[in-house]
């Protein structure tokens, strides 16, 4: 059993996972918003959620493996000023994505590519949806969360 439970802890540690993989995060900049695109090698579940001091928005993937070390880009928008992600060090079953993002900024999870790449976007104040709409859990569905 004690064998097992090696090997298996090996493969978490080494990135081999039989789910999904974070191949690749970039971002692409416009007037007026950014696109963080995140893309796997299969179907991928985010659950989004935001924290504060600094404002950012976190995107868990479940069951989804990042294979590399921590990495990050910074960015000289408006809207943000980086973009984080690694596998998750408490939970190493998630890939995670952080993006920092300026004060009042509306973000927007799209899903593409039957779950295969997430567009994150990231809209100036002016260019975001009226307070009522719900505009996050609209584009989620069920699989995004909101907190703060």
């Amino acid at each position: 059993m004690k064998k097992l439970s090696l090997f298996i802890f090996t493969l978490v540690l080494t990135g081999c996972s039989f789910g999904q993989q974070l191949l690749n995060v970039s971002i692409d900049s416009f007037n007026n918003e950014d696109r963080v695109i995140m893309e796997f090698s299969a179907e991928a579940a985010p659950k989004m959620f935001t924290l504060k001091d600094p404002e950012r928005v976190v995107i868990d993937f479940e069951g989804a493996v990042w294979n590399g070390a921590k990495r990050e880009i910074l960015s000289d928008s408006p809207r943000l000023s980086k973009i984080r992600w690694a596998q998750n060090s408490f939970s190493p079953g998630i890939a995670r994505v952080v993006v920092d993002v300026k004060e009042g900024i509306e973000t927007e999870l799209v899903k593409e590519k039957e779950g295969r790449k997430h567009t994150e976007r990231i809209l100036s104040p002016e260019y975001a949806p009226q307070k009522n709409q719900k505009f996050i859990s609209a584009v989620c569905g069920n699989n995004c969360k909101n907190g703060a």
